[in-house]
């Protein structure tokens, strides 16, 4: 699993709310749906993988925060980007 991109203080710092107790499992997944999204993105990184640029960095800590503003149930498990169907 990969760093997560914003901390469980940084979602409590965006909502001006303490953080929910999963919040470090939801920011992973918005990472993770992140990283998908910037499958060809370009921009320097450090030997971890993060972002180096501050500008990068705070738009990458900004996004995962705000996508958990908008999973469909907090505790569910589930987080945008993560759906399937049955094509055909």
């Amino acid at each position: 699993m990969r760093i997560p991109y914003a901390t469980a203080n940084q979602l409590a710092a965006w909502t001006r709310n303490p953080a929910p107790s999963d919040a470090d499992r939801l920011l992973a997944r918005a990472s993770e749906d992140i990283d998908d999204a910037l499958l060809t993105a370009v921009y320097c990184v450090d030997d971890a993988g993060m972002p180096t640029d501050p500008d990068v960095v705070q738009a990458l800590a900004d996004a995962p925060t705000y996508m958990t503003q908008f999973f469909p149930e907090v505790n569910s498990g589930d987080a945008p980007g993560r759906r399937t169907a049955r094509c055909g």
